[in-house]
């Protein structure tokens, strides 16, 4: 079994897809999304298991957020919220390996909730229905389409 990873973006426009290589680009801070400056983004990270080459099933869907700052970057923002899930997760899991006590810590468990707030959110059926229709190249009835058009990018590397 082989697996593929695909990014969507849900903008207020429609739903667009990332490429691996402009979401690589974004998570090192050598790309730019200038159209989406200072806006909270939602993305939804999907795991899709191949056979022989074509997608067979959606395995996972995962929402979370871009924070793009006044250049349109995310970088920053997705190392603050890569540190915030490795430091939340340590400390529940510190937390629940201290013997049985009287008094219980509920700290860890409620940042770590409040970090899964501020950073993730759940896909709804239609939303989940879209990306099937994308990654299956159905022609669903459905209203929402996903956009290939060319993104606007900005390479920081010159």
């Amino acid at each position: 079994m082989s697996i593929s990873i695909r990014f969507y973006l849900f903008a207020a426009d429609g739903v667009q897809r990332i490429s691996q290589r402009i979401m690589d680009g974004l998570c090192h801070g050598q790309d730019a999304m200038p159209q989406f400056a200072n806006t909270k983004q939602k993305v939804a990270n999907v795991v899709v298991e191949l056979e022989k080459g074509k997608a067979a099933r959606i395995l996972e869907a995962t929402g979370s957020f871009l924070d793009f700052d006044n250049k349109g970057q995310a970088h920053e923002s997705l190392v603050r919220g890569g540190l915030g899930a490795l430091e939340t997760h340590d400390a529940l899991e510190r937390s629940k390996r201290i013997g049985p006590s009287k008094v219980v810590d509920l700290s860890p468990k409620l940042n770590r909730e409040k970090w899964e707030r501020e950073n993730r959110w759940q896909l709804s059926k239609p939303q989940l229905d879209v990306i099937a229709d994308d990654i299956g190249k159905r022609k669903h009835t459905s209203n929402a389409k996903v956009y290939r058009q060319r993104v606007q990018l900005q390479n920081l590397c010159r």
